[in-house]
């Protein structure tokens, strides 16, 4: 019984290895593609009926 929890316990800890090694630079390398990949759709939000004059316009429509 003692065997099977060894085991049990060995494949956790071989998964989060997988989990921190692989998993996660993967994750890492993707999220900074669509980043850099969305960045030119963003748009400035400025609001329905809002008024986009003087100090009240947005950053980007400067």
């Amino acid at each position: 019984m003692e065997n099977v929890f060894n085991v049990v316990l060995q494949s956790g800890r071989s998964a989060i290895d997988v989990s921190l090694y692989t998993l996660v630079p993967v994750m890492v390398v993707m999220m900074i593609l669509l980043q850099t990949s969305l960045r030119p759709a963003r748009s400035c939000n400025t609001g329905a009926g809002r008024p986009t004059s003087g100090k009240d316009r947005p950053a980007c429509s400067r």
